[in-house]
């Protein structure tokens, strides 16, 4: 028996290692086998968090019930499924009828966004048939999913850094347009009214 190693990194930021096993042709793999590919995809549709809202922001005391903030919206909570649906389609030759333990490993950043997407995507990508079903009209089961702690994660860790990055090409081009106003403000109208932030 030759095992075949799919790979699928879904971004959220989330990986699935799908396993399958597969008998080799004589002359090596068979023309339909799948060895490795790669998804990639964010959370779904979110609400806003505080830290993305300016301080005169109309929707700044808004609790954005019943989700909570920087949460899965219902329209993204159907993004994420359509996603796991799409991956049944398209894999459904490499991964089988039954959902194994062995077959998956998936992987999630450490927020809820992230790791409910993930759950959505799993939820349709491995719906139970009649033999896994452990409850009459739930299609649903269970499949596991890990994710590491904000600062052991390595993507987290990496975007943190790329947003400081940006935030210093942003200081960079900033202080060029100050130099120019410092150069010009006497010929600037005052404006009294101050600014919406």
């Amino acid at each position: 028996m030759f095992v075949f190693y799919h790979t699928i990194t879904l971004v959220g930021l989330t990986l699935l290692q799908f396993h399958s096993a597969a008998e080799p042709e004589a002359g090596g793999l068979q023309e339909s086998s799948l060895v490795v590919s790669h998804v990639l995809f964010r959370h779904g549709n979110r609400t806003p968090e505080l830290t993305e809202l300016y301080p005169k922001d109309p929707y700044l005391n808004e609790r954005y019930y019943p989700y909570g903030r920087g949460q899965l919206t219902k329209a993204g909570k159907r993004k994420e499924f359509n996603i796991g649906s799409t991956l049944r389609s398209r894999y459904r030759n490499f991964l089988g009828d039954f959902y194994l333990p062995d077959m998956v490993e998936a992987l999630s950043t450490d927020y809820n966004r992230t790791k409910m997407s993930l759950e959505l995507v799993l939820a349709s990508l491995f719906t139970p048939n009649k033999d896994q079903m452990f409850e009459n009209g739930l299609y649903w089961q269970p499949v596991p999913y890990n994710y590491l702690p904000k600062n052991k994660d390595p993507v987290s860790i990496f975007l943190e850094f790329e947003q400081l990055r940006v935030c210093v090409h942003i200081r960079i081009y900033l202080c060029g347009k100050l130099r120019v106003y410092h150069t010009y403000h006497t010929r600037l109208p005052i404006i009294k009214s101050g600014p919406a932030i």
